[in-house]
């Protein structure tokens, strides 16, 4: 087992190089302020001005975003990315690289440069197996050897379901709160939200607090976002059309600790007669705390139903 790293190293922010030399450009880096912005900054080599100069970002799994600079008359080039109000993945890697237009209409372009986009408002602790990395904030060593292990088991548990190879390397990033979750995704309005699994990526973030629940609690949320990034490389861009019932249900199935108010949900709903209708939850879950609740509960029942009825 790896052993625990305070300072995680392959989480610098700055910028490096992809290739060998670059004769477009040099001194380049991307300095992020982690929900605020990157700072882009780099020096023309160029004898001559060019025709135009081009910044291309691409976040992973994201299309590059182009942007025109203008240098200044000693080469500098500079561009502030504003980062609030946009879905970026923490510790997602960003690719970035300059083209110029020469004066001759030769386009050249420069080494592909990368950050981690790591969210450094906190210090993180690091475990890693083959395959597999592990971040929390807080708690002791146990904490992510339990993190570990609950990453390791649920991602057995998950290809019981889906036979499919996982992302390499798996990275499990657990905040201490809800709260910070959400704020590291940039949502509001789903309290109830604990878990985030981002499939263009390979990475799955979860809230989980040290306390006497954690172990539960990290068996249940880390392989259930880990069965959506199963979903994701066996289906590709059709796993936006997969009704959300059936992918909420079938990532319950590979929980390890299935959430036991599900049922006492349900009980409550039958009682009630207020049961949510199955076609309603095709294409989006209610906002509403305990209307999203019973959601779950009855994807989880439907889709297990479906795999003890029909395999």
């Amino acid at each position: 087992m790896g052993w625990l790293i305070v300072a995680v190293l392959w989480w610098q922010s700055l910028g490096w190089p992809q290739g060998g030399g670059d004769a477009l450009i040099d001194q380049a880096t991307a300095k992020p302020i982690f929900g605020e912005q990157v700072l882009f900054q780099a020096h023309l080599r160029l004898a001559t001005p060019p025709q135009e100069v081009l910044l291309l970002i691409a976040p992973e799994g994201q299309p590059p975003l182009t942007v025109a600079l203008t240098p200044t008359p000693d080469g500098q080039l500079t561009y502030t990315w504003e980062l609030v109000g946009r879905r970026l993945t923490p510790f997602a890697h960003v690719v970035y690289w300059f083209q110029a237009k020469l004066a001759s209409g030769e386009v050249v372009e420069s080494s592909r440069y990368q950050f981690v986009y790591a969210d450094d408002r906190f210090t993180w602790q690091s475990l890693e197996e083959p395959g597999i990395q592990v971040g929390w904030v807080e708690g002791d060593l146990a904490f992510g050897q339990a993190a570990l292990q609950a990453a390791q088991n649920g991602l057995k548990s998950a290809q019981s379901l889906l036979d499919v190879e996982p992302p390499s390397p798996l990275q499990v990033y657990i905040y201490p709160d809800i709260q910070s979750l959400q704020s590291a995704l940039n949502l509001s309005g789903t309290p109830w939200l604990a878990g985030h699994a981002s499939p263009e990526t390979g990475i799955v973030l979860v809230a989980v607090s040290p306390g006497p629940d954690q172990v539960a609690e990290m068996e249940r949320q880390i392989p259930h976002e880990i069965a959506h990034l199963l979903q994701y490389r066996l289906m590709g861009e059709a796993y936006g059309q997969l009704p959300l019932w059936l992918a909420e249900g079938m990532a319950s199935l590979a929980e390890l600790y299935p959430n036991p108010n599900y049922q006492r949900a349900l009980d409550r709903a039958v009682q009630e007669d207020h049961l949510l209708a199955m076609p309603s939850l095709c294409r989006s879950f209610p906002r509403e705390s305990a209307a999203a609740f019973l959601a779950y509960a009855q994807s989880a029942s439907f889709v297990r139903y479906l795999q003890a009825r029909f395999g």
